[in-house]
């Protein structure tokens, strides 16, 4: 592609380009990644799919621009992707991984995770407990409602539901993209697919991008990757 200078601000559309990406742990010749050419065009919804250890969750951490490539350039709208352009990222993209991490304080504020109690924007928690499917358990099963407390690390709540408030969160800022990393893998297919579903139709969302084991949630994916 060829370089050029632009800002992502008012971007309507995401192109990321893997232009021959190899990557390998420093501390390891094991190369886990090796000469992928791969361009996502959103708006798309991708599966990623494959045993442990074949590189799934490394392809994420350089999209994310966690890691770097060991050989090879990512592009993303036909600029190299920098840091400025990362960082930029990190704003506008939602990450739910396998484990998420709750800590002692009410519903609304692990939803809303970083921002002051009182700048906390209820109307749009409550948007997302709806598109995360955990509404209904928030209001009618909980004492205090949104502001119930979850307990050390989610010691309240089942691993679905901590993974509900998970997605939850990935969805409050507002990302347009989203990625899930084994981020559903402990609700039933039923949940999962509700959930996928009100994500796939909020069109704020450019692109979704799914790791998981069951072939079942990818079903409904643009483009699968193994």
């Amino acid at each position: 592609p060829t370089q050029v200078t632009t800002e992502l601000e008012g971007t309507d559309n995401y192109s990321f380009y893997f232009e021959d990406v190899s990557f390998s742990y420093k501390s390891s010749d094991k190369i886990v990644l090796k000469d992928i050419s791969i361009r996502l065009d959103s708006p798309v919804f991708i599966g990623v799919i494959g045993p442990t250890g074949s590189g799934k969750s490394t392809f994420i951490d350089l999209l994310l621009g966690l890691i770097e490539p060991s050989s090879g350039q990512i592009f993303l709208n036909n600029t190299l992707y920098n840091e400025s352009l990362r960082d930029e990222m990190a704003l506008k993209t939602g990450y739910v991984p396998q484990e998420v991490y709750l800590f002692d304080s009410t519903i609304a504020a692990n939803i809303a995770l970083g921002v002051n109690e009182s700048d906390i924007d209820m109307s749009r928690i409550e948007t997302v407990a709806r598109l995360a499917d955990i509404e209904d358990f928030i209001i009618n099963q909980l004492p205090d409602g949104y502001n119930s407390l979850v307990g050390e690390r989610g010691s309240r709540l089942s691993g679905g539901q901590v993974q509900r408030i998970g997605v939850a969160r990935a969805l409050y800022n507002h990302p347009e993209i989203l990625i899930l990393d084994e981020g559903t893998s402990n609700l039933d297919q039923t949940t999962e697919s509700k959930i996928l579903k009100n994500i796939k139709e909020d069109k704020t969302i450019k692109m979704i991008i799914i790791i998981a084991h069951r072939l079942k949630a990818t079903e409904d994916c643009d483009y699968l990757i193994f």
